[in-house]
């Protein structure tokens, strides 16, 4: 309460509540002896608020210019602005850095670009090539202001250094009242791009050069319509069409029609999957017609100019596919093989342990007829009996022939004679209606076969030819010609791998013209039993390969559904001398009722059985179960014995050892050795002791007894 004033702010509450600003003014002074003081109060309230919209304004503004400051610094861009004078206004910290080289963002402010260059070429005048920029840039600003408008300029020089390439972007500097007050602007450095690009140019240039010299097909196909853009040499020279002729085409127009429905499943799958590549082996069409193999890999790309695009690179597989087919084709005939030699052995066990049987069953049977009355009800019973045995045991030998072991004696015959003869027996089972064509050279070419086998095959293949024409027009012809080996049918032949070895071959072909034969079926004919019409047919076809297969020959056929088949057997044609054989009666036997037998046989009822037959035939009759026993047996009646017959295969000591063994101790003992296989293929083994006689197994009584005949005269005429 001095008498001094006093000023101050403060803020006041009207009657109504609402609080103002007010200013106070305050004075000491005595009045009426008395102490006052007087106030001078003011609203200031406007006076506040335009203070506060001020204040507002200016932290907006400061915010404003920080946020800007924040983004200009934080891009890699370079931005700035000039004055008209192409001083500079505010520069950003990457052209600060970058460009300029300055201290800091304040530095270039009211500075032009060549005081810069100028500061940095004096530091480093050592160095020309230190900073060459400016040389390029200093006159765009005047560009951009006289043209009035947005410019892009390239421009590039050297930065401490280094090389620098900026995309720049300048424009005029306007204000709010639309007056050109500057230039702002904003650079990019796109050193990399232009490196990559050209280092897209050249690479492009490589590729080119890879491209047509490559030896591997390239192609580029548009995706969606298959159609081909481009394509290399090796490609055009593969398929054989040149660019403008391959350009009109679309991949489908040049692939095979069975192969192109995977491809195009593929193709779909690497829509699915475009990061995928896939490759496929396939076959073309070449302008020539004919096809080739190649081995596609596929891959997705896309192209700013062409869009999505397909790229191929493609490798003539022709050659690799043939040697595949060729060791297909050879690992097919050694499978072939290989189920030929199982079935080899096979069927010798067979014919060793299954004619044995058979020989028990067939000579028991005989003897049981003999000892009933000729019109015995049980006697006819039991021929039949014996006749089913005769029909397994040829069973058995059927097989041993479709295997090529059963050759029997094989001498020079005429081919066109031996089918006359053969025609001549199947007289009687011509069907009616059944015409046949021969054509049968006299003299026809001469081979070295077996009568009996070529009839067989002969009968085999006409009659097959006579069920396939049933009920089509039923005319079969018979042919007989002398062939080249070059002239030879290659296609469906057997036996697989044969190859023509002689000078010449003669063919025997029969032709049909009935219902033909599947493809697929040809090489399964000759499969034991197998038949198109029902299974379990027969074992005829396959008799004929065994028979041809001895005879060192090949069957060929050649067959379309509904235009009939051929068949060709190619046998060896001999140059052997054709001799008549004439038969010579033997004399009766003489020995009937006498002499002594060793019998050497394993199987126990196999030799019960002889015993009782060669005991019926009059025989006495020593046994032995296998060669040493028959040793022993022998060193003890070796004078009383008359003639052996031994069985073949014997454990310890087989057929062959023991008539070894019985020679040694007397030479001169006539031996007929009994076997399952055929004689001829037992003789391959070239033994060193020659039998007498050889008897197959199974055999009846009076084929056993001319065996023991012939065997004492050969020993006698010897």
């Amino acid at each position: 309460l001095g008498t001094e004033g006093d000023h101050f702010e403060t803020r006041q509450r009207r009657k109504d509540g609402t609080v103002f600003d007010v200013e106070i003014s305050t004075n000491g002074a005595f009045y009426s002896g008395r102490k006052q003081v007087f106030c001078v109060c003011r609203d200031i309230s406007a006076r506040k608020q335009n203070e506060e919209r001020v204040r507002e304004s200016e932290a907006k503004f400061r915010s404003a210019y920080t946020l800007m400051r924040m983004l200009c610094d934080n891009v890699p861009d370079m931005i700035w602005a000039k004055d008209l004078d192409k001083r500079y206004l505010f520069a950003n910290k990457a052209i600060c850095s970058n460009l300029l080289n300055a201290a800091d963002t304040d530095e270039p402010i009211g500075k032009i670009d060549m005081f810069f260059a100028e500061r940095e070429r004096a530091i480093h005048s050592d160095n020309p090539e230190w900073h060459t920029f400016g040389e390029i840039c200093r006159d765009t600003d005047a560009i951009t202001m006289e043209a009035g408008g947005p410019q892009q300029f390239d421009e590039y020089g050297n930065i401490k250094g280094k090389f620098l390439f900026l995309d720049v972007h300048k424009a005029p500097f306007i204000d709010e009242k639309g007056k050109m007050i500057g230039t702002v602007g904003s650079a990019r450095d796109v050193t990399l791009v232009k490196i990559l690009e050209k280092q897209i140019q050249e690479s492009e240039s490589k590729f080119r050069g890879v491209f047509e010299s490559s030896p591997m097909g390239i192609v580029i196909v548009e995706r969606e319509t298959n159609k081909f853009l481009e394509a290399n040499t090796s490609f055009l020279e593969m398929l054989g069409y040149n660019e403008e002729e391959l350009l009109t085409k679309r991949v489908v127009d040049i692939t095979h029609p069975d192969d192109w429905e995977y491809e195009k499943i593929r193709i779909e799958e690497k829509k699915q999957r475009p990061d995928k590549n896939f490759s496929i082996e396939k076959r073309y069409i070449k302008k020539d017609g004919s096809i080739c193999w190649g081995q596609v890999t596929v891959e997705y790309f896309v192209s700013q100019t062409d869009g999505q695009l397909i790229i191929g690179n493609v490798v003539d597989i022709s050659e690799r596919k043939k040697v595949e087919e060729e060791n297909r084709r050879l690992e097919v005939q050694n499978q072939q093989l290989q189920k030929t030699e199982s079935l080899g052995i096979m069927a010798g066990a067979i014919a060793h342990h299954f004619n044995n049987q058979l020989g028990v069953v067939i000579g028991n049977l005989e003897m049981a007829i003999e000892d009933l009355p000729s019109n015995s009800g049980t006697a006819n019973t039991l021929s039949d009996a014996i006749q089913g045995a005769n029909k397994a045991a040829e069973i058995s030998s059927a097989l041993l022939m479709y295997l090529g072991q059963t050759t029997g004696l094989q001498i020079p015959l005429d081919l066109s004679q031996a089918s006359r003869q053969t025609l001549h027996l199947l007289k009687v089972a011509t069907p009616v209606g059944a015409n046949l064509e021969i054509d049968l050279p006299a003299p026809g070419p001469v081979i070295k076969g077996n009568i009996n086998q070529l009839q067989q095959v002969l009968t085999n293949l006409i009659t097959n030819a006579w069920e396939a024409s049933e009920g089509v027009q039923n005319t079969i012809s018979l042919t007989v010609r002398t062939v080249a080996p070059e002239n030879i049918q290659t296609v469906h032949r057997l036996p697989i791998g044969w190859q023509p070895q002689d000078k010449f071959y003669a063919c025997l072909e029969v032709r049909d013209a009935g219902c033909g034969i599947a493809d697929n079926d040809i090489d399964k004919l000759f499969d034991p039993f197998f038949t198109s019409k029902f299974a379990g047919r027969g074992l005829g076809l396959a008799v004929v390969l065994g028979i041809v297969k001895a005879h060192g020959g090949a069957i060929a056929v050649e067959s379309k559904i509904g235009q009939g088949s051929t068949f060709r057997i190619y046998l060896p044609v001999s140059d052997e001398i054709l001799v008549q054989h004439l038969d010579k009666a033997l004399p009766p036997l003489a020995i009937e009722g006498s002499g002594t037998v060793l019998l050497v046989e394993d199987e126990e009822m196999m030799r019960n059985m002889t015993e009782s037959m060669l005991t019926r035939l009059g025989f006495k009759v020593l046994l032995a179960k296998d060669g040493i026993e028959a040793v022993e047996v022998f060193e003890k009646y070796q004078d009383e014995i008359d003639v052996v017959l031994s069985d073949l295969s014997m454990p310890r000591m087989n057929g062959y050892e023991t008539l070894s063994a019985l020679r040694q101790i007397r030479p001169d003992i006539p031996v007929v050795l009994a076997s399952g296989h055929d004689e001829t293929k037992i003789l391959r083994d070239e033994p060193v002791e020659f039998p007498q006689i050889f008897l197959h197994k199974p055999y009846q009584k009076a084929v056993l007894k001319d065996a023991l005949a012939r065997a004492i005269r050969k020993d006698s005429a010897e």
